[in-house]
């Protein structure tokens, strides 16, 4: 932003978020234990708390959304251990080729957490 004016990349990304935003907010029904009864949308004018991560306040939401996401994360990971390994050649990459032993030759599935402090630019997928 040069002299209180956003620059067309700043335009573009701001728009994404607001649409990101927008199209998940109305899918989050609870946080922690509580009901979430209050669903803001994002406008080109909105206050940037909504943006903290904070559990508290304005900053709630971006919690709420991110616990969203990683809950629908968890579900689709959760179905992919399920799928039988060797099934399908788009999953080969998880098969762990050292979870066999000489007795046992059955692959299996190899997921690895990491925090975000072990992330690498190559562990995230960017979609530009």
């Amino acid at each position: 932003m040069k002299n209180g004016k956003l620059n067309l990349p700043e335009i573009i990304y701001l728009s994404n978020s607001k649409k990101a935003w927008n199209s998940v907010i109305d899918s989050v029904e609870r946080y922690q234990s509580h009901t979430i009864d209050i669903k803001p949308k994002i406008h080109i004018d909105q206050k940037l708390i909504l943006a903290l991560i904070e559990p508290k306040d304005g900053g709630i939401y971006l919690c709420v959304i991110l616990e969203y996401l990683i809950f629908i994360q968890d579900k689709f990971l959760e179905e992919i251990m399920t799928i039988t390994p060797g099934t399908y050649r788009s999953l080969r990459f998880l098969e762990d080729s050292d979870s066999f032993t000489e007795t046992e030759r059955t692959l299996q599935y190899y997921i690895q957490s990491l925090t975000l402090e072990q992330l690498r630019n190559d562990n995230l997928i960017s979609y530009q």
